[in-house]
C-alpha cells in the first residue's frame, strides 16, 4: 500500500474557518468577520515563501504562471461572468461596470474604491465587486514579492541566513507601527483600504516563511508535543473565532484587534504546520476539499448576494449560502486542470467556461464607460448646490436685512411714542 503524503490538516482548518467568517460577514451573520482577511494575508505571505522554498531552483515564469491559474484565471471567469449574468436583470442599475471591472482586471480595485468613497462596511450591497479590494491588494504583492524573495534568498544563502529573517520582521513591524499611526490619522476606509497600512499581514507571513524555510517553528522545545501542541492550536483558533463574532469596525479598539488577530493567524500557521498528519481519514477529506473552494467561495460570494437582493429571494440567506457553494464546487472542478481525473469531462467543460467567460470579456470591452457622464454630473450638482447654498445665503442676508430695518422701524415709532408723552405731559393746563 502506498504511503499517504502528510497532510497540514490545520492550515485547512485556519483557511476554512476564516472563508466561513468572511462569508457570514458579508451576509450579515458575524460583527466581526472582516477580520479574516488578516488571517488570509498571513496564509498567503507565508505560502507565496513557504512554496518558493520547496522549489530546488527559483524561477519567476513558474512563480506568474502558477498566480496566473490559481488565482487569476479563476478572477477573470467569475469577473466576465458576473459582468454577463447582471445586465440579464433589468432592475440592476450596475453604473460602474466598465471602470470597476478593469480595476479589478488591472489588480487596483483597492484604490478605485477609495476613489470612489465605497464603504465596505455599509450595511448595503453597492456592487458585486466590493470584496475584490483584497485581491488588488494581493496581486500588488504578487507582483513584487518574486523580486524580495530572489534579493533575500540571495542574502541568506550567501551572507547569513539571519538576515532575511530579520529584515522581513523590520518591515513587518513597520508596517504594522504605520497601520496603527495611519489608524488614528486617517478614516477607517482610507486604513482599511490601502495596500501599505494592510501591507504587514502579508510581511509577517514572509517573515514566518523565511523562519521555516531556513530553520523551524518558532515553537519552545517544551511545548513540541503533539498534544500540547493541539491544544494551544485550539485556543488560538477559538480566540480568533470570537474576535470572528463579537468585534464590530466601529469598536474604539480596531486597529489594536487588527493587530492582534494577525498574531494569532501568525501562531496559528506556527502550529499548523507543525502538527501534521500521515493518514487522511473522511472528515479530512471533506475538510480538505472544503478548504480547496475556499477562494473560490470568496470570489463568487459577492456576486450571489449582490444579485440575490435584487430577487425574491432577497431575505433568505440560506438560498445565498446554497447557490455560493455549488457555483465554488463547479467552478473548481472545471479550473482544476492539474487533476487528471474526470478529464474526459473536465476538458470539454473547461472548453464551453472559457468562450463564455470570452464573451464576458467581450461584453466588458464594448459596455459603455459613464465614468465622465458621471462626473460630468457631479460637477453639474455641485455647481447646483453652490448656487443654492450663495442663493440661501443671500435670502437669510437679506431677511436679516430686513429684520433689522424693521427693528428700527419699531425704535423709531416706539421713540415717536415717547416723544409725544413727554410734549402731552408738557402741555399747559389751560381748564378744567
Amino acid at each position: 500500500m502506498q504511503k499517504e503524503k502528510k497532510y497540514f490538516f490545520c492550515l485547512d482548518v485556519i483557511r476554512l474557518v476564516s472563508c466561513i467568517a468572511i462569508l457570514f460577514y458579508h451576509l450579515g451573520i458575524l460583527k466581526g468577520g472582516y477580520l479574516a482577511v488578516c488571517t488570509f494575508f498571513v496564509l498567503s505571505g507565508y505560502l507565496s515563501c513557504a512554496s518558493c522554498f520547496r522549489k530546488e531552483k527559483f524561477s519567476f515564469f513558474n512563480y506568474y504562471k502558477n498566480k496566473f491559474l490559481n488565482i487569476y484565471l479563476p478572477l477573470l471567469v467569475v469577473s466576465f461572468l458576473t459582468v454577463l449574468i447582471v445586465p440579464l436583470f433589468h432592475n440592476i442599475n450596475w453604473i460602474n461596470l466598465k471602470p470597476e471591472t478593469t480595476s479589478v482586471i488591472f489588480g487596483y480595485n483597492n484604490f478605485w474604491q477609495l476613489n470612489a468613497n465605497l464603504d465596505y462596511f455599509a450595511h448595503h450591497v453597492d456592487s458585486p465587486f466590493m470584496h475584490f479590494w483584497y485581491l488588488g491588494i494581493l496581486m500588488q504583492f504578487d507582483i513584487v514579492f518574486p523580486f524580495v524573495f530572489f534579493a533575500f534568498k540571495k542574502m541568506g544563502d550567501k551572507l547569513n541566513k539571519l538576515i532575511p529573517c530579520i529584515l522581513t520582521l523590520v518591515l513587518a513591524i513597520l508596517g504594522a507601527i504605520y497601520f496603527y499611526y495611519a489608524s488614528i490619522n486617517h478614516s477607517l476606509m482610507v486604513v482599511y483600504y490601502n495596500t501599505f497600512t494592510r501591507v504587514f499581514s502579508l510581511l509577517f507571513g514572509v517573515f514566518l516563511g523565511f523562519i521555516h524555510g531556513y530553520y523551524k517553528n518558532i515553537i519552545p522545545g517544551v511545548l513540541k508535543n503533539k498534544i500540547v501542541s493541539i491544544l494551544i492550536f485550539s485556543i488560538y483558533l477559538i480566540l480568533l473565532i470570537l474576535a470572528f463574532i463579537t468585534i464590530q469596525a466601529s469598536n474604539k479598539y480596531f486597529n489594536i484587534v487588527m493587530l492582534l488577530v494577525t498574531f494569532i493567524s501568525l501562531r496559528l500557521v506556527d502550529y499548523g504546520t507543525f502538527i501534521i498528519k500521515d493518514k487522511i481519514n473522511v472528515f479530512d477529506k471533506i475538510i480538505k476539499y472544503l478548504s480547496g473552494i475556499s477562494y473560490e467561495v470568496y470570489l463568487v460570494q459577492y456576486p450571489v448576494i449582490f444579485i440575490v437582493q435584487y430577487t425574491s429571494f432577497k431575505k433568505n440567506i440560506l438560498i445565498s449560502i446554497l447557490i455560493t457553494v455549488i457555483l465554488s464546487c463547479i467552478i473548481h472542478f472545471i479550473l482544476d486542470i492539474k487533476n487528471k481525473r474526470y478529464k474526459y469531462v473536465r476538458v470539454p467543460v473547461f472548453i464551453v467556461l472559457m468562450l463564455i467567460t470570452l464573451f464576458g470579456g467581450y461584453k466588458y470591452v464594448v459596455s459603455k464607460d459613464f465614468t465622465n457622464e458621471m462626473k460630468e454630473l457631479e460637477d453639474t450638482l455641485n455647481k447646483n448646490e453652490e448656487i443654492m447654498n450663495q442663493k440661501r445665503e443671500e435670502y437669510l442676508s437679506r431677511q436679516q436685512q430686513e429684520q433689522e430695518e424693521w427693528n428700527m422701524a419699531l425704535e423709531d415709532l416706539k421713540k415717536g411714542e415717547e416723544d409725544i408723552k413727554e410734549y402731552v405731559s408738557n402741555l399747559p393746563i389751560i381748564g378744567v
